[in-house]
C-alpha cells in the first residue's frame, strides 16, 4: 500500500469515487489511509469504523489485511476495547508469521505485549514482548528490540518479579545509552531504580534514579526529570537520608511540568521525613558531600530557586554565602558557586549575586571580608573572558547595592 494520505477530504472523496461493492481494494486502500489518519486525530471511534471496513475488504490479501488489523487494534486500544485490540493484534501477527514481514510482525506483538499488560495479563504480556524482541533483532531494528526489553521489565516489576525486572531493565538501559537513545535509558535506569528499591537495594536505587533524572533533563523532559526525582526522594527516605530527600522531592515538586501522582509522591516524601527547611537540607547535603560535589547538586537547585520566585532567591542568597563560611575550603566552595552562576542566563545571575550580597550585609564585618576574599579569590579559576564576566559582574551589583568594594 502506497504512503498514508493525511487529507481527509481527498480520501472520504476516493472512497465515493470506489465504492466498495465495484472497487473493494481501492476502497479499503482510502479506508486503511482514512482510519490511520483518524488515529492521529484522536477520533478513535471514526477510526474503528474506517480500519473494520478496510480488513473486511482486504479478504483474500492476508497481508494488506494483517496490516489493517494491526492498526485497528491501535483504535480499538486508544477506544478503550482491550479485548477487541488484543483479537486484532493476535491475527495480525499470526498472519505476518513465517514470511518477510518481521519487522511488522514484531510491531503486531509489541502492540498485543501493551495490551496484554494493560489487561494484568503477565505471562501473555512476557510472551508478546519476548517475541516482538526477537523478531526486531532478526531485521535489524535494535531500538525497537530495546524498546521491547524495556516494556518488558516494566511488566516483570508490576508482577512484582523483582529480581528479573532488575536484570531486564538494567539490559534495557545499557543498551539504551549505548544507542544514545537518553529518553530511553531514562524510562529503562527509572524502572531499574524501581525493582532494586522493591528488593531493599538501596543505593543501586539511587544510582537508577540519579541515571535516570540525568537523562531526563529539566527543561528537555520535565515530567520524566520530576518522576526520577520524585522515585529517588523515596530511595533517599528509604535509605535514613531525610535532608537528600526532601532536597530530592523538592526538585521533583517545582519542575516545569509535573503529573499529579509524581506531585503527590513528592509532597508525601515531604510531609514524612521531618522538618527540615529548603536551605538548610541544602546546606546539610553540601556539608555531607564537600565542595568537589557541590557543583552538580548547586546546578539543580539553582534552576529550582530561580524558578521560585522571590521565596526561591532568598534560600539562593542564604545557601552559598553560609556554605562557603562554613566550609574547610572556602575558595573551592565560591569556585563550585561561580561555576553554576557563569551557567545562567545574565539577569538570573544579576539576581542571584544580588540576593547573596544582600545576605552578607547582615553578616559580621569580618564575615563579609571573608566571604568577599574567598569568591573574589575563587574567580581566578576560571579563563580570562569567565573572570572578566564576574568581576565586573560583581563589581557592578555591590556597587550598586552598596556592599563595598568587588572590583
Amino acid at each position: 500500500m502506497a504512503a498514508v494520505e493525511d487529507d481527509e477530504g481527498v480520501l472520504r472523496e476516493r472512497l465515493r469515487r470506489y465504492p466498495a461493492g465495484r472497487y473493494p481494494v481501492q476502497h479499503a486502500t482510502a479506508s486503511f489511509h482514512l482510519g490511520c489518519t483518524l488515529i492521529g486525530r484522536d477520533r478513535t471511534e471514526e477510526a474503528v469504523e474506517a480500519l473494520a471496513t478496510a480488513r473486511e475488504l482486504f479478504a483474500g490479501l492476508p497481508i494488506e489485511q494483517a496490516k489493517a488489523a494491526n492498526m485497528l487494534g491501535v483504535a480499538r486500544r486508544a477506544a478503550g476495547d482491550l479485548s477487541g485490540a488484543a483479537s486484532c493484534f493476535e491475527a495480525a501477527a499470526a498472519a505476518f508469521a513465517g514470511g518477510d514481514h518481521d519487522d511488522e510482525g514484531a510491531a503486531a506483538a509489541f502492540n498485543l505485549g501493551l495490551v496484554r499488560a494493560q489487561q494484568g495479563d503477565t505471562d501473555a504480556a512476557l510472551d508478546a514482548f519476548e517475541r516482538a524482541g526477537r523478531q526486531f533483532e532478526r531485521c535489524g531494528a535494535a531500538a525497537a528490540a530495546i524498546a521491547a526489553e524495556r516494556e518488558r521489565a516494566g511488566v516483570l516489576l508490576a508482577g512484582a518479579r523483582f529480581e528479573e525486572a532488575a536484570e531486564a531493565a538494567g539490559r534495557a538501559a545499557e543498551r539504551s545509552l549505548d544507542a544514545g537513545d537518553q529518553a530511553g535509558h531514562g524510562g529503562a535506569a527509572n524502572t531499574l531504580g524501581l525493582a532494586q528499591l522493591a528488593r531493599g537495594r538501596f543505593d543501586d536505587a539511587v544510582a537508577a534514579f540519579r541515571a535516570a533524572a540525568a537523562s531526563n533533563p529539566r527543561t528537555v523532559r520535565p515530567r520524566g526529570y520530576a518522576m526520577a526525582k520524585a522515585n529517588l526522594a523515596l530511595a533517599w527516605a528509604e535509605a535514613g537520608e531525610p535532608a537528600r530527600a526532601r532536597m530530592a522531592a523538592r526538585q521533583a515538586r517545582h519542575a516545569p511540568e509535573v503529573d499529579p501522582p509524581v506531585a503527590h509522591q513528592a509532597e508525601r516524601v515531604l510531609a514524612t521525613t521531618g522538618t527540615g527547611g529548603d536551605a538548610e537540607d541544602t546546606l546539610a547535603v553540601l556539608a555531607a558531600v564537600g565542595p568537589e560535589g557541590w557543583e552538580p547538586l548547586l546546578r539543580e537547585e539553582v534552576a529550582r530557586w530561580v524558578d521560585g520566585g522571590r521565596p526561591g532567591l532568598e534560600v539562593a542568597g542564604e545557601v552559598p554565602t553560609r556554605a562557603v563560611l562554613s566550609s574547610p575550603d572556602p575558595g573551592a566552595a565560591a569556585a563550585a558557586w561561580l561555576g553554576v552562576l557563569l551557567e545562567v542566563p545574565p539577569a538570573a545571575m544579576e539576581a542571584l549575586i544580588d540576593t547573596a550580597l544582600a545576605r552578607t550585609r547582615a553578616l559580621p564585618e569580618a564575615d563579609q571580608d571573608r566571604f568577599r576574599r574567598a569568591v573574589i579569590g575563587a574567580m581566578g579559576n576560571f579563563h580570562v573572558p569567565q573572570w572578566l564576566r564576574l568581576r565586573d559582574t560583581f563589581a557592578a551589583r555591590a556597587a550598586s547595592a552598596g556592599t563595598g568594594d568587588w572590583s
